[in-house]
């Protein structure tokens, strides 16, 4: 198997630390705006499919108001239910869960399934909410071949009402622990820099931008019928372009298109000149569909400039 550099750095910081992670991880990062109702399949479906992949691996879960993670009990699926249910009796502002594996409630560790909500203030052509679903695997094991990567996340599609989403290689933190939190401060832009196939992983900060574009390009990219219309595209337009440069491209549910740039996921390394052209073909096709210069410079990325923000949130879009 080929070195990773990016697994490789990851790993080295991680066993430094006291308490907390930082994990190389694959991830499926979706986004939506519907009212949170509408996202309980997709979640239910998301924890009962990483069960049957990571049998027991789902151990423990949070919300946003709990200070300390529980187990989970009776199932994943249970709790999902109730907690929708709660927020739909009492509605609140912010509404989040997560659940993740770990030796103990404290370990915050891969798997996980992270689910949150922003309720927005009703407006004329403001949606309900900005609400993300993000599930971040192990870079090793069955689940982590292509095909079967590929059909995770088809199958969080199905049931997620989609915005926009992307699959590929990124990094896991959680807990917010202070150790982990000071890696990611200080190392995360160096990382991103060195390795253009890794996006961020703040999906809660990210999910501010979400109403502005395309928050990434990765491996494979999702585009709904609603966004693309946003600005001004349409979806067979350009599934023809990427299908035109050699990309996969496939109509994977009424309304969403898939691209798929090269036949697995890539880190790249910018010291090994290995640069991702698939992924820069992708960001070509979908360009109109990034967000603004303004926009962009508000990713989470501590301790890079706005300007290297925007330079490298470019990076596969090319120039605005």
């Amino acid at each position: 198997m080929k070195r990773n550099e990016f697994v490789e750095t990851l790993r080295a910081a991680h066993a430094t630390l006291k308490k907390g992670n930082v994990r190389p991880c694959l991830e499926i990062h979706l986004y939506g705006t519907q009212s949170r109702g509408a996202f309980k399949d997709a979640l239910a479906a998301a924890a009962q499919t990483i069960d049957g992949h990571f049998p027991g691996a789902l151990r423990y879960y949070r919300t946003n108001t709990m200070g300390a993670a529980k187990s989970i009990a009776p199932d994943a699926t249970t709790l999902i239910e109730n907690f929708v249910a709660s927020d739909e009796k009492k509605p609140a502002k912010l509404s989040g869960i997560e659940f993740f594996g770990g030796e103990k409630a404290s370990a915050f560790d891969l798997p996980s399934l992270d689910w949150f909500s922003t309720r927005l203030t009703p407006g004329d052509g403001i949606p309900p909410t900005r609400s993300y679903l993000r599930v971040c695997i192990p870079p090793e094991g069955d689940l982590a071949s292509p095909d079967a990567l590929r059909s995770l996340a088809r199958r969080l599609l199905k049931d997620f009402p989609l915005l926009a989403g992307h699959c590929g290689w990124s990094y896991y933190t959680g807990g917010g622990f202070s150790d982990a939190e000071a890696v990611i401060d200080r190392d995360l832009p160096g990382w991103l820099l060195r390795h253009p196939g890794v996006t961020v992983g703040a999906p809660l900060g990210q999910a501010n931008l979400m109403l502005d574009g395309l928050l990434a390009t990765s491996w494979l990219t999702f585009v709904s019928e609603p966004l693309a219309k946003a600005h001004g595209q349409d979806l067979s337009a350009l599934a023809k372009a990427a299908s035109a440069r050699g990309l996969g491209s496939e109509m994977v549910l009424p309304g969403v298109l898939e691209i798929q740039a090269g036949p697995r996921p890539e880190t790249g390394d910018v010291n090994r000149q290995d640069l991702l052209p698939a992924y820069r073909q992708a960001g070509e096709v979908l360009a109109a569909l990034a967000m603004t210069d303004e926009r962009a410079k508000f990713q989470t990325i501590a301790n890079m400039d706005f300007e290297a923000k925007v330079a490298w949130y470019r990076r596969f879009f090319g120039e605005a």
